[in-house]
């Protein structure tokens, strides 16, 4: 298929970093492999979505994390069948041994130190599809958690926001992304977007599965699972208050450095929907403009000058 006559647009699509690798995945020219890290987002993706669809009082159950560790892996398999891809030979190598291992530290700890925050929330759906359109442009997608958040515990909203709806991304990347990156993240960008000017399919009870307009303009959160693993030496570094302390070997991270929240401005989300429409514009077009880098950005000298679409100040902004 020539990728000018694509009907939904995929959030991937918007921020892959590599616009020819999207080319080529839209004219159907990609590899069958699944590597290790792929595998490993995806591992930990099934397995919040397991422990989500139970209540929370039943999430400290002793054998709860490894159950949702074999259905991860058994969710894995028959996705994969399902796409026709393969595991390396390096991924099924890690998937016999050292990834669920990792697993279990992360979603021990996932359990442990959010399972009373959650409490408090109210579970709408994991991966739920969302879809939109804007200017006969049709944007389709996946969000990996949604709640209400009335009571505001995980700080998405700002004070006195109406609503509590807050989407969660799981992220499994080696390094966090800077405030540079996460102000321009589309991918994000187009969640956000979709929940206030789209539908989303979540489960209606008896009734099943029904298309649904949240009307609202979601909290976000990148939640960076690595950072759920203790820390391996000794560090000081601002605490969840604000305060710098020693942390030592083995002590939690703050939970700032696992839940990153992105405050998009609502005053900007027409020019934010029309970029999004450009980009899409553009590939129609045979131009495949690359994205922003998510290291490179914070670094650029031209930063302060670069469109984004919140308001909350970066790291080093007077």
């Amino acid at each position: 298929m020539k990728p000018e006559n694509t009907e939904e647009w995929h959030s991937t699509d918007l921020t892959d970093h590599c616009p020819a690798r999207v080319r080529l995945r839209l004219q159907g020219k990609i590899s069958n492999r699944a590597p290790t890290a792929m595998v490993r987002g995806m591992l930990a993706g099934s397995a919040l979505e397991y422990i989500h669809a139970h209540k929370t009082e039943h999430w400290g159950h002793e054998d709860m994390v490894w159950k949702a560790i074999d259905y991860a892996a058994y969710a894995l398999r028959e996705t994969l069948e399902e796409d026709n891809r393969i595991l390396t030979d390096a991924a099924e190598k890690a998937l016999k041994a050292e990834l669920p291992d990792e697993l279990e530290v992360v979603i021990e700890s996932y359990v442990r130190r959010l399972a009373p925050l959650f409490a408090k929330t109210s579970h709408v759906g994991a991966e739920v599809p969302i879809r939109c359109s804007h200017s006969g442009v049709d944007f389709a997608s996946h969000l990996d958690l949604v709640i209400y958040d009335p009571e505001n515990v995980f700080l998405c909203k700002d004070e006195g926001h109406a609503g509590g709806l807050t989407v969660f991304d799981w992220k499994w990347r080696k390094d966090t992304p800077s405030k540079a990156y996460l102000a321009r993240n589309q991918q994000f960008l187009l969640y956000w977007l979709a929940c206030k000017h789209g539908k989303a399919q979540i489960d209606d009870g008896d009734d099943g599965k029904i298309w649904f307009a949240f009307n609202e303009h979601p909290g976000m959160a990148w939640v960076h699972l690595p950072s759920l693993k203790p820390y391996t030496r000794k560090v000081i570094t601002k605490d969840d208050e604000g305060n710098e302390r020693e942390f030592k070997k083995g002590d939690d991270r703050p939970l700032r450095q696992v839940i990153r929240v992105i405050k998009f401005e609502p005053s900007r989300a027409e020019d934010a929907m029309r970029s999004l429409c450009k980009k899409v514009e553009m590939y129609k077009n045979g131009f495949w403009p690359q994205n922003p880098d998510p290291v490179g950005c914070g670094i650029c000298e031209a930063e302060d000058f670069c469109t984004r679409f919140d308001t909350v100040q970066l790291e080093g902004d007077e």
